[in-house]
C-alpha cells in the first residue's frame, strides 16, 4: 500500500513552495512590466521619428531640432570653455558658448507646433496641464524620491523638470493615451528633451518606469532628427531604470 503523506509533510512543502514563489515571482512580475514599458516607449520613439519625417516632406525641410551626433566634429574651433565644475565632474558653468554649440533647435518650437496637429492626437494643454485635464500628478525632479542613493543636487542642473514647469506647462495625449511633455514645460531654441507616460493616466505615473525620456539627435543642419532613448536628466524614482537602460536590459 502507498504510503500516503502526512498533515506535517504537506505543510512543509507547502512552506517551501511559498518561499520559492516569494523570491521567484516579483522579479517576474516587476520584468513583464518592464517590458511593457519598454514596448510603449518604443512605440512612443516611432511616434517622435514619424513626425519628424512628416514634417519635412509637408514643409519640404528637415525641422531644425536636435543635439548633434558627432558633437566634437559640429562645433569645430569652438571657444566654449568650463568655468565651474559640479561634485560630480559635471561642467555647471560654459562661457563662449556658441549659439549651435550642442546643437541646433531653431525650429523645435514648429516641430512641436506640427506634432500637436497630428489626426492621432486627442487632447493638447498649451498650459496648466495638470489643471486642464492632460496629465495627472507627476512629481518633479524637486519633489521625487530618487532611486539609485542619487542625491538631488546630482540633477540640479535638471531644473526644467520641476513639479511646477511640468503641472503647468506644456503637454499632449494622443488617442491612445500615452502624454507627451516638453523639458521646462515649454518649447524653445536652446534646449528640448521630452518625457513620455508610455501608461498615460493609468498609472504607475512613476518616472523610471512608465515615464521615459526621448532627446533628438542630427548629423548637420540637413537632416532629419532621430529620436531616441535619453539618460539625460532623465530621473528615476526608487527601483526605475531610465530609457537607455530600459532598451538594454528588456
Amino acid at each position: 500500500m502507498k504510503k500516503a503523506f502526512t498533515l506535517s509533510e504537506v505543510l512543509i512543502t507547502i512552506t517551501i513552495v511559498g518561499v520559492i514563489a516569494a523570491f521567484v515571482i516579483p522579479p517576474l512580475k516587476q520584468a513583464s512590466e518592464f517590458k511593457q514599458y519598454k514596448a510603449g516607449f518604443v512605440k512612443a520613439m516611432n511616434y517622435m521619428n514619424d513626425s519628424s519625417m512628416l514634417f519635412e516632406v509637408e514643409k519640404g525641410f528637415p525641422a531644425q531640432c536636435g543635439y548633434w551626433k558627432d558633437p566634437v566634429a559640429m562645433r569645430g574651433a569652438s571657444t566654449a570653455t568650463c568655468d565651474e565644475y559640479n561634485e560630480y565632474g559635471a561642467c555647471t558653468h560654459w562661457s563662449n558658448v556658441g549659439t549651435d554649440y550642442n546643437g541646433t533647435f531653431r525650429d523645435c518650437p514648429k516641430l512641436y507646433d506640427f506634432m500637436k496637429t497630428r489626426s492621432s492626437i486627442m487632447k493638447v494643454c498649451e498650459t496648466d496641464s495638470k489643471a486642464n485635464g492632460c496629465i495627472p500628478g507627476y512629481h518633479g525632479y524637486d519633489t521625487l524620491e530618487l532611486g539609485y542613493n542619487t542625491v538631488r543636487n546630482n540633477y540640479s542642473g535638471c531644473t526644467g523638470w520641476s513639479e511646477a514647469n511640468i503641472r503647468n506647462g506644456k503637454a499632449f495625449v494622443t488617442e491612445d493615451g500615452m502624454i507627451f511633455f516638453p523639458y521646462g514645460g515649454r518649447i524653445n531654441q536652446s534646449v528640448l528633451l521630452m518625457a513620455v507616460d508610455v501608461n498615460g493616466q493609468k498609472g504607475p505615473n512613476l518616472w523610471g518606469y512608465d515615464i521615459l525620456v526621448l532627446k533628438p539627435f542630427v548629423d548637420n543642419y540637413e537632416t532629419t532628427p532621430q529620436w531616441k532613448a535619453s539618460a539625460s536628466c532623465a530621473f528615476v524614482e526608487a527601483g526605475g531604470i531610465n530609457a537607455v537602460q530600459l532598451m538594454k536590459k528588456y
